[in-house]
């Protein structure tokens, strides 16, 4: 091993120890990518990691004994999805959303899948980790929102979509 690399690897290696932050920066590392989508007329962000697919709206077999904010079920590649709207949650006051623009948004809790609806989605961004905002201590502290980005001149809060789909309320028995 060459001097110069041994000698930043045993820097490295203090700062690690010392639990300081790197002393550069890893030059592979972009950013992390998140889909800004529009739930009424309330904007956030979802890590792009836990979705797996952004689809067209489709027709949903209804559950009709279920709670008003399951919409539904649906076939998505040979697996049933059910479908939820998670704005009641966010205490986002809704219209009935245009169908040209609804999307239903297949997201990985890490133990299942479920799809929510959202009103429009308007783009796919990538975010460097330093530019990501701690909302732990602002007025737009929620449940599901703990951390958020700047994006066109204002603060979009980023879902914890694991924890909020997680809420005994969409967990179905």
């Amino acid at each position: 091993m060459e001097v110069a690399t041994e000698q930043i690897l045993i820097a490295r290696a203090e700062e690690l120890r010392r639990g300081n932050k790197p002393l550069f920066e890893d030059p592979l590392y972009s950013g992390d990518e998140y889909f800004i989508f529009k739930f009424g007329q309330v904007i956030y962000a979802i890590l792009i990691n836990h979705i797996v697919e952004v689809i067209d709206f489709m027709p949903l077999i209804p559950m009709p004994t279920a709670a008003s904010h399951f919409l539904g079920i649906m076939q998505w590649r040979g697996e049933i999805v059910c479908i939820v709207d998670i704005r009641n949650n966010l205490e986002i006051v809704h219209d009935e959303p245009n169908s040209e623009q609804v999307k239903w948004v297949i997201c990985d809790t890490g133990n299942f899948l479920c799809g929510i609806l959202v009103n429009e989605v308007i783009e796919k961004i990538t975010i460097h980790q330093k530019d990501i905002l701690n909302l732990n201590n602002s007025l737009m502290l929620q449940r599901f929102v703990n951390s958020g980005l700047k994006w066109q001149n204002r603060i979009v809060g980023i879902l914890e979509i694991p924890s909020l789909l997680q809420q005994p309320e969409f967990l179905m028995g």
